[in-house]
């Protein structure tokens, strides 16, 4: 690798980089180095070193992981308990973060957060892992690839690059759920394995577990963050943002919620009845207007990975951050059938124009073979469990987690309902009961009921007359909503 004289993190926050040789020393960035790797992050990204129960270092936590009822916020030591090793604790943690562990073997490995919500990009020639291209541009550039880059031409159109692509030729993003061994830069699926896929159909004693279990890890989540002191919740009128403020039941008082859009929106008005039942105070925000360059910039800095609304809100973000994590829904609608319906769940198997319709991508050459390959990572398994795996790895991985980078603040928005268990909780439902939406109500039940009585995105009495377009919306059926929904 060229020796380069230096790596500025300067317009890059939240963002890092791993390497085999010595990095430089970076602007406005630190330096680490463990088991022969150097690493390196801009100045506000915490590390915690990852020492076993004897003492010895045995890896790294880049970024903002929650484990139990602490979000670490600064550098840091965490000691694994006896017997456990970094793999099990992976298992435990929430928040976003990117896991750097020495197995037993030796080999060093490298693993996103179970959402994939601090990506990682990786360069197999260069042997460079890094959170976008943009970074990794600094040490290793690497040609354009075009026809990646046509499939939306940003910003000519909205989506976000799917199933592992990257706008640069030999770069790939690491898809959740697989694990990158450094010495190879191969990657391997680790979950959902064989099993997992094909287990038996939950009693009703275990559903209940689960949910119960699902709100235990939610309460501890939403304890860790609501100890930064005050917090804003963005609350739409949907349920994903609802479920996690649920979980804060008796812990409001550094809470208050936030709503981006105009006035008139069916979002506010919504927004505002569920503040006033959880008795927090509501603001609605204005969103700012942002220029080309803005645009352009943020598209930069992200990597070019994605351009939709959230792009939009780069001004709006920098305006009203006020130096503690915001919190999202994000993350919630696995509980659900969000992206699919019953002719899926009635499919064996996806295949790849089922898959491409559900992720809402172009059926292109290019997005054909990519999604090809990601079915081809999977263990057996029917269709509507695969749309819900891609949920996770290509909406919240290449999507939610693709933001991450984008607005120039010094730390994300923070996503309680995100962890291996949960994530594994939700999947493990029945079909028929994530189609139904069941796991929904009874979360709610058990965290907070009275935030039931305000309608899901739906006005009552009068106010219906306001937002008649939403209610003749209501009236089109879901299977042809999802084809004339637009692309994320």
């Amino acid at each position: 690798m060229p020796d380069f004289a230096s790596l500025d993190f300067s317009d890059l926050p939240k963002q890092w980089i791993v390497a085999p040789s010595p990095l430089p020393d970076p602007v406005a960035g630190k330096r680490d180095r463990f088991a022969g790797y150097d690493l390196a992050m801009a100045d506000a990204v915490p590390v915690q070193i990852l020492r076993d129960a004897r003492g010895a270092e045995v890896g790294r936590l880049i970024g903002w992981p929650i484990h139990g009822e602490t979000l670490h916020r600064a550098d840091g030591t965490l000691r694994l308990a006896e017997g456990e090793g970094p793999e099990d604790l992976f298992d435990t943690l929430g928040g976003r973060f990117v896991l750097l562990w020495q197995a037993e073997d030796g080999r060093v490995l490298l693993r996103e957060d179970s959402a994939g919500s601090l990506p990682a990009i990786f360069a197999p020639a260069a042997g460079i892992v890094a959170a976008t291209v943009t970074l990794m541009d600094q040490l290793h550039p690497l040609p354009v690839a075009t026809e990646v880059e046509a499939i939306f031409d940003f910003p000519t159109r909205r989506g976000f690059l799917p199933f592992g692509l990257t706008p640069r030729q030999g770069a790939h993003r690491l898809m959740p759920n697989h694990a990158l061994d450094l010495s190879t830069m191969s990657t391997r699926r680790v979950w959902p394995d064989a099993a997992f896929a094909a287990r038996p159909p939950l009693t009703d004693t275990r559903i209940a577990a689960g949910v119960a279990e699902t709100a235990a890890i939610l309460r501890r989540h939403m304890t860790a963050i609501l100890k930064q002191g005050e917090t804003v919740l963005y609350l739409s009128g949907g349920q994903d943002s609802r479920t996690v403020l649920a979980a804060a039941r008796g812990m409001t008082e550094n809470l208050r919620a936030e709503t981006l859009g105009d006035a008139g929106l069916l979002d506010a008005h919504v927004a505002a009845q569920v503040a006033r039942a959880a008795g927090i105070p509501h603001a609605r925000v204005s969103v700012l207007p942002v220029s080309g360059t803005e645009i352009e910039t943020w598209l930069t800095r992200s990597g070019r990975m994605m351009f939709d609304p959230v792009t939009l809100l780069s001004a709006t973000a920098v305006k009203i951050h006020t130096g503690n994590h915001p919190i999202s829904g994000t993350g919630a609608e696995i509980m659900r059938a969000s992206n699919w319906g019953a002719d899926d769940l009635e499919a064996p198997e996806i295949d790849v124009d089922r898959l491409l319709a559900r992720v809402r991508m172009p059926d292109l050459p290019v997005t054909r073979r990519a999604a090809q390959a990601w079915i081809d990572s999977l263990p057996p398994m029917d269709a509507a469990l695969a749309i819900d795996l891609a949920k996770i790895e290509q909406i919240h991985g290449c999507w939610s987690g693709a933001e991450a980078y984008g607005h120039p603040l010094p730390f994300p928005t923070l996503n309680p309902f995100s962890g291996q268990q949960l994530n594994e909780i939700a999947l493990a439902m029945p079909g028929k009961y994530r189609l139904s939406n069941a796991m929904f109500g009874e979360l709610m039940r058990s965290l907070w009921p009275e935030l039931l009585e305000v309608p899901i995105n739906r006005a009552t009495g009068l106010s219906r007359l306001r937002f008649w377009r939403a209610e003749i919306t209501r009236m089109i059926p879901a299977g042809l909503r999802r084809k004339l929904k637009p692309l994320r």
